[in-house]
């Protein structure tokens, strides 16, 4: 799985921002995980994942993203009329 924060026009990730860092995580997975509803959980954050090296055509349930997010309460707050 390789991942980005942008696509390029054509759909492609693009990774020009990442500066050289390859943002990509391997799994090889032990015959007995490579059954059906088995499933690996990285850690890693992106918005967008390219999937290669999977057997057969990955279908619509294949790779399950999840939202995950710190349980902070809000320490302040920060406004600014100056225009980036």
């Amino acid at each position: 799985m390789r991942h980005a924060e942008t696509l390029k026009p054509d759909g492609s990730l693009d990774v020009a921002n990442l500066r050289g860092a390859r943002a990509t995580d391997r799994y090889t997975l032990r015959a007995e995980a490579r059954k059906p509803g088995s499933r690996a959980s990285p850690t890693t954050v992106f918005r967008y994942v390219e999937l290669k090296g999977f057997p057969g055509r990955p279908g619509l349930g294949s790779l399950e993203g999840r939202v995950v997010h710190d349980d902070l309460k809000t320490a302040g707050e920060f406004a600014c009329s100056i225009r980036c």
